[in-house]
């Protein structure tokens, strides 16, 4: 890896940082200055050091994290517009998917992408079961939620259609990455719609940069098998 990018890696993680304590100190104005910085040094450090010849896929990727930023901007201007921050997110996972899913469908009919499918699947009904049934999901955001839910679900067993296609040291990155982003956006969900917790937004802004960093990371190290 390039000098240059692991300094764009450390100054992503400061900004990330910055921005958690902006958040629990009140600085609001400090979190306008940092935020919308981070995704943007991801895309860079991504096409620094890709080694990806498809110019689509490329665009693609850029285009998950432009909507993950849009989806930042509104939530940290406009926490109140949960539903188009959640479109934007939404967008941005619908972009993953295309960019994870490898190979044919029978290709998912192997032991481990099926079990992990699965697991995935059930902690996606689980979830969204819960908030169901909490008094805080209020009917008009119940169709949006399952949709946001069913997407980031697709998105983690297309994380998992890449085992044995690429290198594992990708595929294992890019499923943490995958992994952490789910579970941020859980914690969201929780805080939201059934009980919000001082110290939640350390988890979710936490979780939600290192998830994106390791899909970014995972990405640019992958190497097909």
């Amino acid at each position: 890896m390039k000098k240059s990018s692991i300094i764009i890696i450390i100054f992503f993680f400061l900004l990330g940082v910055l921005n958690i304590v902006f958040f629990y100190t009140g600085l609001t104005f400090g979190r306008y200055l940092t935020l919308p910085l981070m995704m943007p040094l991801l895309g860079l450090l991504y096409l620094r050091e890709t080694q990806e010849k498809n110019l689509t896929r490329k665009m693609m990727v850029i285009a998950a994290l432009a909507f993950s930023l849009g989806g930042d901007m509104l939530l940290l201007f406009w926490w109140n517009m949960l539903l188009f921050g959640l479109l934007s997110f939404l967008a941005a996972h619908i972009f993953y998917i295309f960019i994870f899913f490898t190979g044919k469908c029978k290709d998912m009919m192997t032991f481990p992408k099926i079990m992990g499918s699965l697991l995935v699947i059930l902690y996606g009904e689980i979830l969204y079961s819960v908030l169901y049934f909490s008094p805080g999901l209020i009917q008009e955001m119940r169709i949006p939620v399952l949709i946001y839910a069913s997407t980031f679900t697709i998105g983690i067993i297309a994380a998992i259609s890449r085992y044995s296609k690429v290198s594992m040291n990708s595929f294992w990155l890019l499923l943490l990455g995958a992994v952490l982003f789910l579970i941020s956006d859980s914690i969201i969900a929780v805080n939201k719609f059934i009980q919000p917790y001082h110290w939640s937004f350390l988890f979710i802004l936490s979780l939600y940069f290192t998830g994106q960093f390791f899909i970014i990371l995972g990405l640019i190290k992958e190497k097909k098998i």
